[in-house]
Order: structure tokens, then sequence, then C-alpha cells
């Protein structure tokens, strides 16, 4: 289990980079105030992407519980979670977050009480120093490489 940690670690990172380029996509204008809702679409059996407003957020599911790659902004996480539900009545387990910008790292903050945050080094240091403006209050990984 132990090389299987790093192995996915890795395997995600690239994985929800590109997803990230693959995907985003400008959104519509919106007609209505507030933030759209959040949508799956199906990548193969056990991997998803939730779209919306600021970055993707990859989903694998696996024997244990969810793996996400980023969590999109603090408010999010509702969204996420529900979206979630969508697929599976696992419990996440691990996000693995790309880097420090608040819409890939923003949800850090509430996912943090139910999974491990995993991130390389130099972006846990990012959020610990505030190099993202505007950020709140995003919480940094427990777990780097």
């Amino acid at each position: 289990m132990r090389r299987f940690i790093p192995l996915l670690t890795i395997a995600l990172l690239v994985l929800g980079a590109a997803l990230h380029q693959g995907l985003a996509q400008p959104q519509p204008k919106q007609k209505q105030p507030g933030r759209p809702p959040l949508g799956t679409e199906k990548i193969a059996d056990d991997l998803f992407v939730i779209i919306g407003n600021g970055g993707n957020v990859a989903a694998l599911v696996t024997d244990e519980g969810v793996v996400l790659v980023d969590d999109k902004f603090e408010q999010d996480y509702d969204g996420i979670m529900a979206q979630v539900r969508t697929f599976t009545d696992k419990p996440v387990k691990y996000v693995v977050t790309t880097h420090h910008h608040s819409d890939h790292s923003g949800g850090n903050t509430r996912f943090i009480e139910v999974a491990e945050i995993i991130s390389h080094k130099n972006a846990r240091a990012n959020i610990v120093a505030g190099k993202q403006p505007n950020a709140g209050t995003v919480k940094p990984a427990r777990i780097t490489f």
C-alpha cells in the first residue's frame, strides 16, 4: 500500500493537469446572479470530472474511497460533495492539490476535516506564505512530496 500512494499521487497529478488543460472551457455568461451549478462527466467506470466555475475536479473512485485532484473554491465544497454522491457513496479519502491558487486548493479549508490533503511541498509553502491574494483561509496540505 505504501508504494501505491506515491504512484497514485503522481498519476493523479498528471491526470489532473491533463483534465484541467483538456476540459477547461469558458463558462457561459449567467443570466441570474450566483454561481452556476457544478456538473459531472464520466471519463471511465471509476473516473469522473466535476466541472464548474474555476478549476475542474478529477474524482477517482477506489476500493478505499474517493481521491480528488483539486477541490475548487471553499464555497464549492457542498457542490463537490453533492456531485460525488451522484456516482458513489464512498467517502472522499484524499485530495491532491496541484498548486496554491484558490480555485484549485480553496476547498482544502473544508476537505481537511474529512480527507487527507496532499500537495507538492512548494504548493504547501505558497499557501502558508499567503502567495495567493484573496485566498482567505485556505488550509495547507498535511502530506507533501
